[in-house]
């Protein structure tokens, strides 16, 4: 078992103890509260009772959701006290109520001021044994992260000054260097960033470290862009002190890492908080999960319709690049004919010979497009996100977008603010373009930004725009 799930288990296994013992002691102060318990003839005899077992073995599985939900277990270790009181606070606040509602809601109520008075008691009791139990297992862990020997072990990616930099402020980042990797400018060849590439993997497995830290000042000859790509695969986290990052800079994601000696900036993070991506996740499991069920009969319909307009299977899928730079297969209606692209890749146009009749009309709806809410059940895919290309077309967009590889932090969507503005691009100038939208949709990622662009997908398929 990773440290990672240790720390989880742990918060997780210590709040399903603090709220059953708060559902224990608030059920015996409801109890000499409320005249109407009295009717069970004896404490015993209401606590463990087939109804109210039923209605707190409910309440402990709401509060845990509400937790998980809430991104508290999203990031086990290094967490901020700050960060994490305001998540407690919010989340506690939030499940309080809608607990209580549970507990109350067949109760006679004499007056609506009658049982606040109980809200505040739950609430209190809640918030003393969840978080004062959360912020002893913290306060463990930033002893142990003190302990010289549990500090994060890395491996250090850089130029020689770059090197000297980590190596300073190794104390302050608390990191353990397990091996030192140098780069040099002289890496810009593709062939060179991939063995570059493949050594770093290499000392990954061998080494086992928690990141990778990587201190190279930026130029034009800086082969980091193009290395990233083939570090994201790894999985682990990725920082980059500020002199690092390309010329199309993020916005930093907060971390504790930026209040010690030496801003560092975790790029495989997005400035998306862990509740909205939780959120997120929850939305495009269940969303794509109801519209696959409600459009089956669209489904059968489109598929007799793309199996009369020419031979050929009805789906068409597609290796495309997706999260962390993993290939998958993407899935559409066939909008052209069999054995339209026999040689290299080639980009639709307006007035494709190659697309069929049916095809141009389910283009301008967006409709072949549907199939890929399986992508979304399947975890390869978003609702909102940026559209995956194919390799052949990342190696040229990075050329002259070096900021792309960035884009593979996150789950490519079924439709984008850059799909919205262009639609199937043309040409590689308009991909680009394009990108620059789905660049600005990274930065900004928000639950409010994924409804706007879902809003005015609807639009542009109502109004048959796509193409």
């Amino acid at each position: 078992m990773t440290q990672i799930n240790k720390y989880r288990l742990r918060y997780i296994f210590g709040d399903v103890i603090a709220v059953g013992v708060s559902v224990f002691l608030f059920n015996v102060v409801r109890y000499y509260s409320e005249p109407v318990t009295l009717t069970w003839g004896g404490l015993t005899h209401f606590l463990f009772s087939g109804h109210n077992l039923l209605i707190n073995f409910a309440v402990i599985l709401f509060w845990i959701a509400l937790f998980t939900l809430s991104g508290y277990y999203n990031q086990p270790i290094n967490k901020s006290r700050i960060d994490e009181f305001w998540t407690s606070l919010w989340s506690i606040s939030l499940g309080s109520v809608v607990a209580f509602l549970l507990w109350v809601v067949d109760d006679k109520i004499l007056s609506p001021f009658s049982h606040l008075h109980l809200l505040f008691i739950l609430w209190g009791i809640v918030f003393l044994l969840v978080y004062g139990l959360r912020l002893i297992f913290t306060q463990h862990a930033i002893r142990q992260r003190n302990d010289k020997r549990r500090w994060r072990r890395v491996i250090a990616i850089g130029t020689p000054e770059g090197i000297c930099r980590l190596t300073q402020h190794s104390e302050q980042l608390r990191i353990t260097i397990v091996d030192i990797i140098e780069v040099s400018n002289k890496h810009t060849s593709n062939s060179a960033v991939v063995n570059l590439g493949a050594l770093i993997r290499g000392s990954f497995y061998k080494n086992q470290p928690e990141a990778l830290f990587i201190s190279s000042p930026h130029s034009e000859q800086s082969p980091i862009g193009h290395l990233l790509y083939q570090l994201y695969p790894l999985g682990c986290s990725i920082f980059l002190d500020v002199e690092s990052l390309p010329q199309a800079q993020p916005r930093p994601r907060l971390s504790n890492s930026l209040l010690w000696g030496l801003p560092m900036i975790e790029v495989t993070e997005t400035n998306m908080s862990e509740f909205a991506k939780n959120v997120k996740w929850c939305f495009d499991r269940l969303a794509s999960l109801v519209a696959l069920i409600l459009l089956a009969p669209l489904f059968l319909v489109l598929s007799v319709v793309v199996h009369k307009s020419s031979k050929g299977p009805i789906f068409f899928k597609q290796q495309r690049i997706g999260k962390h730079g993993k290939p998958f297969y993407i899935y559409k209606f066939r909008t052209m004919f069999v054995g339209a692209e026999t040689a290299e890749p080639k980009l639709s146009f307006d007035g494709d010979p190659r697309i069929t009749p049916a095809g141009r009309w389910m283009r301008r709806y967006r409709l072949d497009e549907l199939p890929q809410l399986y992508n979304v059940l399947k975890g390869d895919m978003s609702f909102v996100g940026p559209r995956p290309e194919r390799q052949y077309y990342i190696n040229q967009l990075v050329e002259y977008a070096p900021y792309y590889y960035l884009l593979h932090n996150v789950l490519p969507g079924i439709t984008s603010w850059g799909m919205v503005r262009y639609g199937y691009a043309s040409t590689i100038e308009e991909m680009v373009e394009r990108s620059r939208f789905d660049w600005l949709y990274y930065e900004n990622m928000s639950l409010r930004l994924d409804a706007t662009i879902l809003i005015y997908t609807v639009g542009t398929v109502l109004r048959a725009k796509g193409k």
